[in-house]
């Protein structure tokens, strides 16, 4: 499956007139696309998209898998995730419990649940107080091809949302204090989450939205501001891994969210400086709504 996706791909670039390397725009005309060894190669936007909506189809018809597992944490099981399915048994034999709060927790490309990075949110909810707090474990995530990674995305995003509805359904999860919390490529999995649950969420939390491979002008294809009653994204690569523009309802730009002191290096290399440069203002701290 793998060949063929790269023979398809490099069928449609070698039939388009390519991108001259002074015009690129990083996430207006293309992307530079994260590569497995931390370097990045630029993709036309027109090839890109092309080449995702004939893989979109192959997704649709069930001919590749997007296996997804949760792993919930309480106060009674704060460092050691109870795996949970969409079932009565599974719930009622866990520490679920609907008088207390939900977050879902999404990671992003490369990662998995045991990521420091949801650690460290799991604890800081716990530390709070009771919560009920779900770390979702998406294993086309790790997949070495960024954009295979994309590819299930969607898929992925609905299985979060099936996972929430049974949960509102049946043992009285309330969205009105539902959280979803995603990074990278995590933040547009809890997008489609919030478009296919039944009802509002309350609260997606994007952390630095994914741009490679996602368009601003599509929002319907990435997280928005209409997933959910209130959607905040924390910029903190923009304009190289992730958006630099206000996707939600909600934007803030730590140290003015391009890059962070005391960070090691980017999954990938910085691309060439003339495709990180805004075609907007430099954001102010914290700017509101996408238009």
């Amino acid at each position: 499956m793998k060949t063929f996706l790269i023979l398809a791909f490099f069928a449609l670039a070698a039939s388009a007139i390519p991108i001259k390397e002074s015009e690129r725009v990083h996430g207006e005309n293309g992307w530079y696309v994260p590569q497995e060894d931390g370097t990045s190669e630029w993709v036309d936007m027109d090839v890109a998209e092309q080449w995702m909506e004939a893989q979109e189809l192959l997704e649709s018809r069930g001919l590749t898998t997007v296996p997804v597992k949760f792993y919930l944490y309480t106060s009674s099981n704060p460092t050691k995730g109870k795996k949970i399915t969409a079932s009565t048994k599974s719930i009622d034999a866990s520490s679920f419990n609907s008088a207390h709060p939900t977050r879902f927790v999404i990671h992003g490309w490369t990662q998995s649940y045991t990521a420091s990075m949801n650690k460290d949110i799991r604890s800081a909810w716990l530390s709070r107080g009771d919560y009920n707090v779900i770390v979702v474990d998406w294993a086309r995530a790790r997949s070495v091809d960024y954009a295979t990674s994309v590819l299930a995305v969607a898929a992925t995003g609905k299985k979060v949302a099936k996972m929430i509805n049974f949960l509102k359904d049946n043992h009285g999860l309330n969205l009105n204090d539902l959280y979803v919390i995603g990074h990278s490529l995590g933040a547009h999995v809890a997008g489609y989450a919030g478009k296919n649950t039944d009802g509002q969420v309350h609260t997606i939390i994007g952390l630095d939205p994914a741009l490679p491979l996602f368009s601003y002008n599509k929002p319907n294809k990435r997280l928005n501001s209409d997933d959910a009653w209130y959607v905040e994204s924390i910029q903190t690569n923009g304009g190289t891994l992730g958006f630099l523009k206000p996707i939600g309802k909600g934007a803030f730009y730590p140290n003015g969210g391009k890059t962070q002191p005391g960070c090691g290096l980017d999954l990938m290399a910085p691309a060439p400086t003339d495709a990180l440069q805004p075609t907007t203002p430099r954001p102010s701290p914290r700017t509101t709504s996408e238009p």
